[in-house]
């Protein structure tokens, strides 16, 4: 992609790290697609953010939180009654990353 094109081996690639199926008649629009992400990505990158600061929020009226209170919490055989699948008392779940 060193030319600013995206080959159908780097689309499979990123499809893959996706864990998204594709098949030969989805690769124009989506070359296309992500052709157009990177153009935005480049333009942003030109922006000078010299002495702008970093915000937690995009609006300084940003909702404020609560301070945290300890409360009781939920028994772990109680929580752990509706669990599919229970491993040396946690919560047992598929795997969902490949590796």
């Amino acid at each position: 992609m060193s030319d600013g094109t995206l080959d159908d081996a780097t689309l499979r690639h990123l499809a893959s790290l996706a864990q998204l199926t594709l098949d030969a008649s989805t690769l124009p629009d989506l070359r296309a697609q992500l052709a157009s992400i990177v153009v935005h990505v480049a333009k942003l990158q030109e922006v000078d953010v010299t002495g702008a600061e970093a915000m937690a929020h995009a609006s300084e009226d940003a909702p404020a939180l609560r301070a945290d209170e300890v409360m009781p919490s939920l028994p772990a055989e109680d929580a752990l009654a509706s669990a599919p699948q229970v491993f040396a008392g946690l919560f047992r779940v598929p795997r969902v990353l490949s590796g």
